[in-house]
């Protein structure tokens, strides 16, 4: 098999002129960081099939970045599936073929993402909720987590006026749930009481200022930009030849995605009925509960029944080839991604109530090197 970063293809990436936003240009400059990486994708290569390295190998010899981060996306995805005994097949138009420890071929779908520049946060609007709710009578403190970046034109009050009418139902006992929502065309805010009603947080006479959560910025647009790939490319997937195969999704972006648990969990399994958190020794830090009803959600649409579970990856930082992320199992396929079956931390259903999954988080390495074992 011919060498990656041949010592002529060094010399000839570097005497290219230009194209400094090139990975493959970064990549190939001389220094320890850059020899590192270097190295770390070729042993990377080394552990793969013949025809799927040469595959990904030309991927990642080119200068277009979307093209080089699918092939990096493609490698990280076997990498991550061989320490979880998986057996890896030939290449796919965005993936591979592989094969589950169980013997159950599947279709590998590999979906690479370039995050955008920094994002500018405009602390104006953020201040502006935050003193508005400040303004709320309570008896206790309540948490608000932004679904969606505030607009320019933002106004708090409405939102001020929403949650008050919402304590008032609380504090009278008409409201049994501890969360509420406000939504409109622009805007979409989550809220949870935190403590006791009968604990005042503050001294007689005064207001009780939020627990204010906020965030990702752009959290939003990644989720939306997610979804949207993710079942253009499912559904294109599913008239393929391969369409009857099951199939496992991997999301790769090239940077944390710092997305909510929350967000992800309505993506893939939409609202469940009991969420149970515990922070004792011995008992589960978080369970779920799913309904079996329909509802707008990746993993109950009949269409996508066949998908097995996705792989939400993320490389670690810019000057290493590790891996971090998450599994999240689908339970309503005929055979579900198993914990065991990915190294990495999991969402996956351990057992029924009342015939309906119940989640709960499996824990693994918290990364997986490309190259190199295990940390």
């Amino acid at each position: 098999m011919t060498q990656l970063f041949s010592s002529n293809m060094l010399r000839e990436i570097r005497g290219l002129p230009g194209a400094r936003h090139s990975f493959v240009k970064q990549l190939c400059a001389s220094g320890a960081t850059e020899e590192r990486l270097r190295y770390q994708i070729s042993a990377g290569i080394e552990h793969l099939p013949q025809s799927l390295a040469l595959s990904i190998g030309d991927r990642l010899s080119s200068l277009d970045n979307r093209r080089f981060f699918q092939g990096l996306s493609e490698l990280a995805t076997a990498r991550v599936l061989q320490r979880g005994d998986w057996t890896l097949d030939a290449p796919s138009s965005n993936g591979f073929q592989a094969v589950r420890p169980s013997g159950m071929p599947v279709n590998v779908l590999v979906l690479s993402f370039i995050h955008a520049g920094a994002l500018d946060l405009d602390r104006l609007r953020v201040d502006k909720l935050e003193q508005t709710l400040g303004r709320v009578s309570a008896r206790t403190r309540f948490v608000v987590s932004v679904q969606r970046w505030l607009p320019q034109d933002f106004r708090a009050e409405p939102v001020r006026q929403a949650v008050e009418l919402w304590l008032r139902e609380v504090e009278a006992g008409r409201w049994k749930s501890r969360y509420a929502a406000y939504e409109d065309d622009s805007v979409s805010l989550e809220f949870g009481l935190v403590g006791k009603l009968s604990d005042p947080v503050r001294a007689s006479g005064e207001q009780a200022a939020p627990l204010l959560t906020l965030g990702p910025f752009g959290g939003a647009n990644a989720m939306s930009a997610i979804e949207s790939k993710v079942v253009q490319e499912l559904d294109r997937q599913r008239i393929s030849p391969q369409g009857h195969q099951p199939v496992l999704v991997s999301v790769v972006g090239d940077r944390p995605w710092g997305l909510p648990h929350n967000t992800l969990q309505a993506f893939f399994y939409g609202k469940p009925r009991w969420i149970q958190t515990s922070w004792e020794p011995g008992v589960p830090e978080w369970e779920a509960c799913l309904s079996r009803e329909a509802e707008p959600c990746l993993y109950k649409d009949p269409l996508y029944q066949g998908v097995i579970g996705t792989l939400l990856l993320h490389r670690s930082a810019p000057d290493r080839m590790d891996l971090g992320g998450a599994a999240w199992s689908n339970p309503f396929a005929p055979v579900p991604l198993s914990a065991p079956e990915v190294p990495l931390d999991s969402i996956a259903a351990y057992t029924k109530d009342e015939e309906r999954p119940v989640l709960r988080r499996f824990s693994g390495a918290k990364h997986v090197s490309i190259g190199g074992s295990l940390p």
